[in-house]
């Protein structure tokens, strides 16, 4: 071969070379892919709850990748949620979160709500792994100084409870006795003594011990039967608790001819709830959830509500609590610009303004829960007279 065959074969395989590196060095600037684990149920006792929260994540999810996804030190992330189905029970619980971190090796991980946060913490914090929870009881293990790759996306038990207890305050004045109504799940003795002390604080008086009940009961008879008896009550608190729950007891406490209020401080579906109490049963009912169109709906819920509808045929609040359990941790992810979750945990807990489902919200627990892990962003309230649904105010959340 000649000299200048060979010249020009050497410069062709040159070129070839800097288009293969630039073809190269293009991909890696290319959208990659950031895997959040999702862990909740579809079947057993809160699977109806967990459909709701993971309809509200993959909203999230779509709207975060509509967006452009995350952008962390100019490499951008597309999200994907990988979702585990962990029955409602703990043994399914622990094996979900085996398979995400130990056999995916998942380092982000959203839905958990009650108890089963706990179950993970053998699991998940050796690996560093943060975790956003929907809910909690504030059972042992759930949030906590002990806990700290564990963050409360929502209001939850606390959170809500202040916002109804303010509401009742400033628009049912003649309520001054208050009778607690909640799930008998393990959760009494870690509750209701900070919520006694927070109802007390706001000048109201409690009548008698919390009436409980199983999550799994049926017949609500028996607990109705219970509040109608405390006949020295001005009205009904209920802290936690299904919708099925609250709307039998309704339901059952008008049967007896008690039409006093009755305030749910855990998320309801209107609906449903009408479908369980009928709707000359609802009245004098006060709860928390969004209401689509209500005066003072941050754009961002307006958004959410409405895509929610026009899919779900309903925007409900356990949907928005899902989202927030996937938004709040990608916004605390793109804060820190840094998918290491220990930086992103540091980055988290030091901020002051969190976006949420429900607006601007800011982070606190700091006194309740012994670390300030808890995002707290405005409620809504609405209330049920005559059947008929009606929004009632934005109450903002400070916990403590």
């Amino acid at each position: 071969m000649g000299r200048k065959k060979l010249l020009t074969l050497g410069i062709g395989m040159v070129v070839l070379l800097v288009l293969v590196g630039s073809a190269f060095g293009q991909q890696s600037k290319e959208t990659k892919t950031l895997q959040f684990g999702w862990l909740g149920s579809q079947t057993g006792w809160c699977s109806g709850l967990d459909v709701l929260n993971w309809q509200g994540a993959q909203l999230a999810r779509d709207m975060i990748n509509e967006k452009g996804g995350l952008t962390i030190k100019g490499q951008k992330y597309k999200l994907e949620l990988l979702f585990e189905d962990c029955k409602c029970t703990t043994d399914g619980t622990v094996n979900s979160a085996t398979k995400l971190v130990q056999d995916q090796n998942i380092k982000f991980i959203a839905g958990l709500a009650f108890w089963y946060a706990s179950a993970v913490k053998e699991i998940c914090d050796p690996a560093k792994v943060l975790r956003t929870l929907i809910f909690t009881c504030n059972t042992p293990g759930e949030i906590g100084a002990n806990e700290p790759y564990n963050f409360l996306a929502n209001d939850a038990s606390f959170g809500q409870a202040l916002a109804v207890m303010d509401f009742i305050k400033k628009n049912y004045p003649k309520v001054k006795k208050l009778v607690i109504v909640t799930p008998d799940d393990g959760a009494i003795p870690y509750i209701i003594p900070q919520i006694t002390k927070w109802i007390e604080e706001r000048g109201f008086t409690v009548v008698g011990k919390p009436i409980s009940y199983p999550n799994e009961m049926t017949d609500f008879s028996p607990i109705a039967a219970q509040v109608v008896a405390r006949k020295d009550a001005d009205g009904t608190i209920m802290i936690n608790g299904m919708t099925i729950h609250t709307g039998n007891i309704l339901k059952g406490i008008r049967e007896l001819g008690d039409n006093r209020l009755y305030a749910v401080s855990s998320p309801t579906v209107p609906k449903e709830l009408l479908a369980l109490s009928g709707k000359a049963a609802a009245s004098n009912f006060a709860t928390i959830g969004p209401l689509p169109g209500a005066p003072g709906t941050p754009a961002l819920t307006a958004e959410i509500d409405q895509r929610l509808t026009k899919k779900y045929d309903q925007a409900v609040q356990q949907q928005l609590m899902g989202f927030n359990s996937v938004w709040t941790m990608a916004y605390a992810i793109n804060k820190a610009q840094s998918l290491d979750p220990a930086i992103v945990k540091a980055a988290w807990e030091k901020l002051d303004v969190i976006e949420t489902s429900f607006g601007k919200g800011s982070m606190g627990g700091l006194k309740t829960y012994g670390i300030r892990h808890a995002v707290d962003q405005p409620c809504p309230v609405y209330t049920i007279e005559n059947g008929e649904t009606k929004f009632g105010a934005w109450m903002e959340v400070h916990t403590p």
